[in-house]
């Protein structure tokens, strides 16, 4: 910078200073945050690779065990990941929010008479099973408020624990109930 002293009208001193000239900040690419499924054994190279692309990428979240990286992304790099051969899978990752659920549904109890609960019929489980799929070799993930581990129809259901998901929990009811929909 450059500065000049400058005597304004009451007499008094100013120094003026003269900024080095800064061209304006290119606007920001829109970016996407988005789900990246590898191929298997393809880890430590895939995360080689998108360390090199841009300095722009962010990795929010490692799904080791699920051999999938959780990207924000600029917009122009979302091609080139999913024509990437080491890439199975790439997926938007919307907003997802938690709903209110009333206390009158938070823990429900077959009714009188009621031999099947209300969401096998709301999912229409019973005409999938009419076309013989019984979920035989099928893995879910259900991402919700937890699950009663101790509720006589998940016994051996499991899921994974850490410091900020305490899967043996459900304070509110409504993941066991979604829990005990997929087993059934």
């Amino acid at each position: 910078s450059t500065s000049a002293t400058e005597e304004d009208a009451s007499g008094l001193r100013r120094r003026a200073y003269e900024l080095p000239y800064e061209a304006p900040a290119e606007e920001d690419e829109p970016t996407r945050r988005i789900f990246v499924k590898y191929r298997r054994h393809r880890r430590s190279a895939f995360k080689t690779e998108i360390s090199k692309r841009s300095s722009k990428m962010k990795m929010n979240y490692d799904f080791q065990y699920m051999d999938t990286f959780v990207l924000t992304v600029p917009e122009s790099e979302v091609k080139a990941l999913k024509d990437n051969p080491d890439v199975e899978m790439v997926h938007d990752d919307v907003p997802r929010y938690p709903q209110y659920i009333a206390d009158s549904v938070q823990r429900r109890e077959l009714q009188s008479g009621e031999e099947t609960p209300y969401g096998i019929d709301l999912v229409q489980a019973k005409e999938v099973w009419a076309l013989g799929a019984r979920g035989q070799g099928v893995t879910v993930c259900i991402v919700d408020t937890g699950v009663d581990q101790t509720h006589e129809d998940l016994k051996g259901v499991t899921g994974l624990e850490d410091d900020l998901l305490k899967f043996g929990e459900d304070s509110v009811g409504h993941g066991t109930h979604c829990a005990g929909t997929v087993a059934a």
